[in-house]
């Protein structure tokens, strides 16, 4: 019996201690005192956290006092813009035709040969000036000039025939028949004379006109068929201008009206122009008038300018007498918006946003078709950073460091949010 007590009591004391231990080793695993790496670690995020709080309200705070939009035009803030603004009203409007033109030389002509020969000698250097009647080119002739011995023999010959025909035939020793045969061909040779002669005179090359030579592409020497390029000839004053209007504009042009030509790229310089001649039919494939004006500029300088060249296009700009009253605004009031041309107008001490309509451009200020009325107050100084709805105070002037304060400040805010 006492052994019985005494492994009951062991087998308890067993139990006990193993429920002891299992306790312990589970309020050990709870507060992580095995584990101190991971106790740093909870530490450090929660200051990581704590530290993330603290930058996000700072922002906030700065935030509030900028404004910008997002993409979705959502407003995070608004402070009042200082802006100027000019009163839209009516005001004339001068109505222009836009074509494109070319320019066109006096006269212009590619030299020929009319003749099968060798190049004997050519007496001018490309892009040279020649004058009219000037020598160019000479041509072997030592094959032409033997044609018209060759042919002043025969000529002789026939005409001497003739004459003694024509002397017996008077006193009828000879017959009319023979004299008529004699007289022909006396005719022939002396047309064959003719030609032989005018042949001889194609191997000289003469400028038709006073002008500029082109690019030389021959040599001295080589041989010509008839019919081939020899080189080109332009008399560049005075200078001219093609260019084309449509039907419904046709009747509002005139000859001797003056126009303005805009030749160049982004520097472009204008040129006075005078209609001098209207085609008195239409294209029949595209409707248009052909229309051809004289530039107003000195013979010098149509010769020797670099930019007025033949063949480069220009734009032609017409004014049309047809005056008439739109409303106008500084051109410097207008913007983008995608593809579509807007403004700003003041409304209530609010900034509106109206898409406009644009129509002709003159001396810094601009028609507007549609879009604003007579009255609206449009911003045309400090729209940077301005926007739909936004709060905006008019003033008279502003000073150049109010303006670039304002660039800069509207840069800033753009950065901050391509960040965000």
């Amino acid at each position: 019996m006492k052994i019985d007590k005494k492994i009951k009591i062991i087998i308890i004391s067993v139990i006990l201690g193993i429920m002891l231990g299992l306790i312990f080793i589970r309020f050990i695993k709870k507060s992580d005192i095995l584990n101190p790496l991971k106790q740093n670690e909870i530490k450090v995020s929660e200051k990581i956290q704590n530290q993330e709080k603290n930058k996000r309200k700072k922002e906030s705070s700065i935030f509030k006092k900028i404004q910008f939009w997002r993409k979705d035009n959502v407003k995070i803030s608004e402070e009042p813009q200082s802006v100027m603004v000019y009163k839209a009203c009516f005001g004339p409007i001068e109505k222009y035709i836009n074509t494109i033109g070319t320019l066109v030389p006096n006269d212009s002509v590619e030299l020929k040969s009319e003749v099968n020969a060798k190049i004997d000698k050519i007496f001018f250097n490309e892009g040279a000036l020649v004058e009219k009647g000037e020598l160019l080119i000479q041509f072997d002739e030592s094959l032409a000039k033997a044609e018209v011995v060759d042919a002043t023999a025969r000529y002789k010959k026939a005409k001497t025939e003739y004459d003694a025909l024509d002397k017996l035939a008077d006193r009828g020793a000879a017959s009319k028949i023979n004299r008529s045969r004699a007289l022909a061909e006396m005719e022939v040779s002396s047309a064959n004379l003719n030609s032989a002669k005018t042949k001889l005179e194609k191997h000289k090359i003469f400028a038709p006109f006073s002008g500029r030579i082109g690019i030389k592409d021959l040599s001295e020497g080589q041989f010509i068929q008839a019919g081939g390029d020899l080189i080109k000839l332009v008399d560049y004053y005075p200078m001219k201008v093609d260019f084309s209007v449509a039907e419904a504009d046709v009747d509002k042009i005139y000859v001797s009206q003056e126009i303005s030509i805009f030749i160049g790229g982004d520097e472009q310089q204008e040129y006075a122009a005078k209609i001098s001649a209207i085609e008195p039919e239409s294209d029949r494939a595209n409707h248009s008038f052909k229309v051809r004006a004289i530039l107003d500029v000195s013979e010098d300088i149509a010769v020797n300018s670099q930019i007025l060249k033949p063949g480069r296009f220009v734009k032609v700009k017409i004014a049309i007498d047809d005056e008439q009253q739109g409303i106008i605004i500084p051109e410097s009031a207008i913007e983008k918006a995608g593809n579509e041309d807007m403004v700003y107008i003041v409304s209530d001490g609010m900034a509106m946003q109206r898409i406009v309509t644009v129509g002709m451009r003159k001396d810094g200020n601009v028609e507007i078709i549609t879009g604003i009325n007579e009255g609206d107050l449009v911003i045309i100084k400090g729209q940077q950073g301005v926007s739909d709805g936004r709060a905006v105070i008019i003033r008279d002037n502003a000073s150049t460091s109010e303006v670039i304060d304002e660039f800069k400040k509207y840069y800033k805010n753009q950065n901050k949010n391509n960040k965000r």
